[in-house]
């Protein structure tokens, strides 16, 4: 079954994008070169700002890998579950926030902030406990056993 958790928007996030909106709105009414490209700029940003924020989601799919899409001017990255070595929350700096950090692989690290923490951690989780049980097999896991024809006369 595959799960999508939704993006957290903060306040933090929303009172960015109105800033640039005021930057970009200030600047355009200056009616000069140098202002309208700062405009330009501020305009630009907070259209990124707006599609990362809106277009942001976690999915953790069937075959055991956790899919963060950061919108359309984003990579996708995909982490197998199995390979995820801590997952923690944390705080930014003056509590403005809460996201998740998933440690995964060797030394890699991405933050995620899903709309509703303790669910998507239990998720992660659950998938990771079937992974160690054994109900779901990692895919591309199996070895070859030799069998296979090397070209060599037997």
């Amino acid at each position: 079954m595959k799960r999508t958790f939704a993006h957290r928007v903060t306040a933090v996030v929303v009172a960015f994008i109105a800033i640039l909106a005021g930057v970009a709105l200030y600047c355009f009414l200056q009616r000069q070169g140098a202002y309208t490209l700062c405009g330009l700029l501020a305009m630009a940003v907070a259209v990124v700002a707006v599609e990362r924020t809106v277009h942001t989601e976690y999915v953790l799919t069937d075959d055991g890998v956790l899919r963060v899409s950061r919108g359309r001017f984003a990579r996708t990255i995909d982490i197998q579950v199995p390979e995820i070595t801590r997952v923690m929350k944390h705080h930014t700096l003056l509590h403005l926030a809460d996201y998740v950090l998933i440690e995964y692989g060797a030394g890699h690290a991405v933050a995620v902030q899903p709309a509703d923490d303790e669910h998507f951690i239990n998720e992660l989780k659950k998938i990771q406990r079937k992974y160690d049980e054994g109900e779901i097999v990692q895919s591309g896991s199996c070895l070859d056993d030799g069998d296979a024809d090397d070209g060599s006369a037997h």
